[in-house]
């Protein structure tokens, strides 16, 4: 059973605590942080070195004839691990795409009225009642569902904060 799955299906249980569900959530977003970070330090990496190859190739910089051929195979280093990074970027999107959002039901008109009852049409952690909007708890993306316990009522502002953190202010 893939990580994504036993996600969905902790999320589903009623009986599990939270807590294992964020530090799940939490694993994943310091996975994705790292990749980012990496993937950023690689394409740095590469295009500096592609302008010293380029400048090689041109002349314009008279290095030594022994540190030509590091400067190429470092080139050829650095493009095979991006190469690498970037296959594992859509093997991951795919998984989450695939585990955590196209098995998700849909957020229904109904499920929003009920929210919007539940919080008293304010934000639950504000209180205003300008620019509200339905909140995943646990993101959807991380695998929160749309279970009406992993929705809370927050103003846009609130929500734009609150970003990927898993929070709730019920």
């Amino acid at each position: 059973m893939m990580v994504q799955e036993s996600l969905m299906n902790l999320a589903k249980d009623p009986l599990v605590h939270e807590s294992e569900l964020e530090k799940q959530a939490k694993g994943y977003k310091r996975m994705i942080k790292h990749y980012i970070t990496t993937v950023g330090k690689l394409q740095k990496e590469n295009a500096t070195l592609q302008e010293t190859n380029h400048k090689l190739r041109t002349n314009d910089v008279k290095l030594s004839a022994s540190r030509e051929p590091y400067y190429r195979k470092r080139y050829k280093i650095l493009k095979k691990e991006l190469n690498a990074l970037r296959k594992q970027n859509r093997q991951l999107s795919r998984r989450l795409k695939k585990n955590s959002i196209a098995n998700v039901e849909p957020l229904t008109k109904k499920l929003k009225n009920e929210v919007y009852e539940r919080d008293g049409n304010k934000c639950c952690k504000c209180s205003s009642t300008n620019n509200l909007s339905i909140d995943h708890i646990v993101p959807r993306v991380i695998g929160g569902t749309n279970h009406i316990s992993n929705l809370q009522l927050l103003c846009k502002t609130c929500n734009l904060n609150k970003g990927l953190d898993i929070m709730d202010y019920r």
